[in-house]
């Protein structure tokens, strides 16, 4: 019989990795620098989980992209970010 609903320590990481990967683009799209905090705590959840299931190449795109995070958290805190597409400028009257 297969359990649909259970809940192992994997599906618990890959859940939480879905949510920060999500919650880490919304943050970006608002100019939050925490963005690239977020995105990396998922990006090195879904690298363990890659590595667990032997998917070498994907664990390593993981490991690049958060590579990838530390050098745009270096370039925000060097320069504001752009203004974010969420906020859009008030309509005239």
């Amino acid at each position: 019989m297969i359990e649909v609903l259970a809940f192992d320590s994997v599906k618990l990481l890959e859940i939480l990795a879905v949510v920060t990967g999500i919650a880490g683009s919304v943050l970006n799209a608002r100019g939050q620098r925490s963005s690239f905090y977020v995105w990396t705590a998922s990006n090195v959840l879904l690298a363990v989980l890659m590595i667990r299931a032997e998917y070498w190449i994907t664990a390593g795109l993981y490991c690049t992209y958060t590579v990838i995070n530390f050098y745009g958290l270096h370039v925000w805190r060097r320069q504001p970010p752009t203004v974010p597409f969420v906020d859009n400028p008030p309509r005239p009257a």
